[in-house]
């Protein structure tokens, strides 16, 4: 569906954008990049974007 809607607001082939999520964006996240995903939330804290801290959850 996303791939769909994209490719309507785009002017691209629907094909060519589910390739593109399917094939092209990584979801899978390494340690790093949870480590960087919990400092921004912590500086979003820290300037006053979110209101309290808490831990990053995941659906699998």
């Amino acid at each position: 569906e996303i791939a769909r809607i994209e490719a309507q607001k785009l002017g691209l082939p629907e094909n060519l954008c589910k390739d593109y999520l399917q094939y092209h964006i990584h979801y899978d996240l390494a340690k790093s990049e949870i480590a960087g995903l919990e400092l921004f939330y912590k500086l979003a804290v820290k300037n006053g974007l979110v209101e309290s801290e808490r831990a990053l959850s995941f659906e699998t």
